[in-house]
């Protein structure tokens, strides 16, 4: 009953602050307490951007805290220890300008508007950059981190839909048997062996730790088991693929050795 009767108490109070509210009071109670935020935000930015500068540009390490080289604290740390995300600050600073940037001389914060524009212009530059370094292989002035990932997530699209055109209706071979079943009928009878070459011994240690990832990645059971189905699929599909591959290409090699030998 009393939390009703303060909700009704509130509820009045602001309806009453509403019918009484004038333009200049409230422009000259607030404006001041703007220009102080402004102010302070500024001041808050500027710090980061150089507790950042800092503690990015250390160089040493964090496994032994006895070594001269040891570094005690990081941005990351920065950020807890005053109780912002590092992914909030982040965001704050890349509207922050600092003073030897500016045309002004002085340190501020971008508008939305001009952020977006040189957000606009960054992307320009950077696809730019990209583009340059797709066809050339070298990496052109200005080259960043994000190029590097934008450049390796283009190159694992492009992996991604070679294989995508390999088995979606551009297969000229269409396997005979289901070779796959049949191998796996006699899994049982056969025993682990080791490649004899050690490279491909590697690549399968490597597959079947980045199977394991995979499915380590899955939280519910059903979706786990999908995966396992997908990849049994797929494994299927591709075993029967290059068998009869091969067995049409050492069948076609064995009638041009037949051809000629009778010539």
């Amino acid at each position: 009953m009393a939390k009703i009767k303060r909700a009704t108490a509130n509820k009045i109070e602001v309806k009453a602050k509403i019918f009484q509210w004038d333009f200049e009071t409230s422009v000259a109670k607030i404006k001041p307490k703007v220009e102080n935020w402004k102010a302070l935000t500024v001041e808050i930015a500027e710090e980061l951007y150089i507790a950042r500068e800092y503690l990015n540009g250390q160089i040493g390490q964090r496994k032994d805290p006895t070594a001269a080289d040891y570094i005690q604290f990081t941005w990351s740390d920065y950020c807890d220890a005053i109780g912002v995300s590092k992914r909030t600050a982040s965001s704050w600073l890349s509207a922050f300008v600092p003073a030897d940037r500016s045309d002004t001389g002085e340190a501020y914060l971008m508008s939305p508007e001009e952020k977006k524009e040189l957000l606009a212009a960054e992307f320009d530059a950077s696809e730019a950059r990209v583009a340059q370094f797709m066809k050339t292989k070298k990496r052109p002035d200005g080259w960043t981190r994000a190029d590097d990932t934008k450049v390796a997530l283009r190159e694992e699209l492009k992996k991604m839909n070679e294989i995508k055109n390999l088995w979606q209706g551009k297969k000229k071979v269409k396997p005979t048997r289901d070779y796959f079943a049949e191998l796996v009928e006699q899994s049982d009878d056969l025993k682990k062996y080791a490649f004899k070459n050690p490279e491909q011994n590697q690549i399968q240690l490597k597959v079947f730790d980045t199977i394991d990832t995979y499915l380590r990645s899955f939280t519910d059971i059903k979706d786990r088991l999908l995966a396992v189905q997908n990849l049994s699929v797929k494994l299927k599909e591709m075993t029967n693929y290059y068998t009869e591959l091969d067995i049409q290409a050492a069948e076609a090699a064995a009638k041009e050795a037949e051809r000629s030998g009778t010539k």
